[in-house]
């Protein structure tokens, strides 16, 4: 079955046989997924490995990357040894908070803690603190991007539209996206100012006997 929807053509496989047909035969016409207009905020569609087709350099040189060097056998393990660490955090976060008789949002405790565990895994450090200011607002840009992501869009109906973006989805997903750079962009910075610190080298140490 085949609907017309504005300028985007949706077609509804309802048979085995067309589904193995379309998935084992012809999966590589198939794979490539329709950009909605709120993915070409700040170009994200050019070099996300999420919207880039799978068969262009680029997602391939991605994909090797995050085989080899984030979703390695030996990356996987130390994962799992750094969720139980922070799991064990979150619960003695919880412990404190309880011990004092102090209220505490729970569902900002278990997203720092999986910020932190995300953030270790790719730079190694903690990029949050439980009720933290920085915590809150990694999570209210998520949920942003998450609720624009997931909003009907006129403008992917009707590519027409684009440059007026009606209802605005475009906007507040530069918003966002500006400020998710802001953040990450100064968590970089303090790791290589940290590793500056780290492997400084003094000309002139001075010897102690």
């Amino acid at each position: 079955m085949s609907l017309k929807l504005g300028k985007l053509t949706t077609i509804v496989i309802s048979s085995p046989q067309f589904a193995k047909e379309i998935l084992h035969k012809h999966d590589q016409i198939f794979s490539y997924r329709t950009i909605p207009d709120s993915a070409r905020a700040h170009d994200q569609y050019l070099f996300s490995m999420f919207w880039l087709p799978p068969i262009s350099p680029k997602w391939r040189i991605l994909r090797r990357i995050c085989a080899t060097k984030v979703f390695s056998p030996q990356n996987i393990h130390a994962t799992q040894v750094l969720s139980q660490r922070k799991a064990q955090e979150l619960l003695d976060f919880a412990k404190k908070k309880i011990e004092k008789d102090e209220a505490f949002y729970i569902d900002q405790a278990i997203f720092t803690t999986v910020l932190n565990i995300l953030s270790n895994t790719l730079f190694s450090v903690d990029s949050a603190c439980y009720a933290s200011d920085k915590s809150q607002e990694f999570k209210d840009i998520i949920v942003g991007v998450s609720q624009e992501f997931g909003r009907p869009n006129v403008v992917d109906y009707f590519p027409i539209l684009g440059f007026l973006d009606p209802q605005g989805v475009r906007t507040r997903m530069n918003i966002y996206l500006e400020k998710l750079i802001t953040l990450f962009d100064g968590l970089v910075e303090e790791i290589k100012d940290c590793n500056q610190e780290l492997w400084q080298w003094d000309p002139n140490p001075t010897i102690m006997t």
